[in-house]
């Protein structure tokens, strides 16, 4: 079902399908796609094992997870290999459509269920923080400014810098170094 929709998507190229996770490292090693869009559940090897050798060879390897029911710590390892992206098959198409959007365009998409999900197993400093603004102090701490991150979220520039200063007033920090700093602490990007 997936992959019709995604045929029906302007801009979208499917360049690979596979059938289990072996074939799914192989194939996207040798193809290098922009965007690897996986299930957790995969015959041979599951989709955490394929994510973390892939992560092992190609960190930048941009990932969109498309699970169906798992258990929660499934859930929680699947987010420690650090995807761009997670949604549930059980998630509206148009929810699909907001997430593939985002993961292209350079950000990061948790539906609600994984962000509730993850404040349960939250670090004490992130649990103050909305989902949104643990998006807008993840891109802040790439390097993207506040119009750039206001296209990825689809809000107004005002609204990003809203969260900024929010973000920053609540957790106590002057400006964007002590935001990168707090990021990378906190586990939202890699050091």
């Amino acid at each position: 079902m997936l992959g019709t929709m995604l045929r029906r998507q302007p801009g979208i190229a499917i360049v690979a399908e596979t059938s289990g996770g072996l074939q799914a490292i192989e194939v996207c090693l040798r193809i290098r796609p922009d965007l690897l869009i996986m299930d957790l559940v995969l015959p041979e090897l599951g989709g955490i094992e394929v994510l973390r050798r892939l992560r092992n060879v190609w960190p930048k390897l941009r990932v969109l997870i498309y699970s169906g029911d798992a258990l929660q710590s499934t859930f929680l390892a699947a987010l420690r290999s650090r995807p761009q992206g997670f949604v549930q098959k059980s998630d509206s198409w148009e929810t699909v459509e907001e997430a593939l959007r985002i993961v292209m365009g350079g950000g990061s998409y948790l539906t609600p269920f994984i962000t509730n999900l993850l404040d349960v197993s939250l670090p004490d400093e992130l649990r103050g923080l909305t989902a949104r603004e643990r998006e807008v102090v993840q891109m802040v701490a790439e390097g993207r400014s506040s119009k750039e991150i206001a296209g990825l979220l689809g809000v107004a520039s005002r609204t990003v810098e809203h969260h900024r200063v929010h973000v920053r007033h609540k957790l106590g920090l002057r400006d964007v170094a002590s935001l990168t700093r707090f990021a990378i602490r906190a586990g939202l990007i890699a050091g």
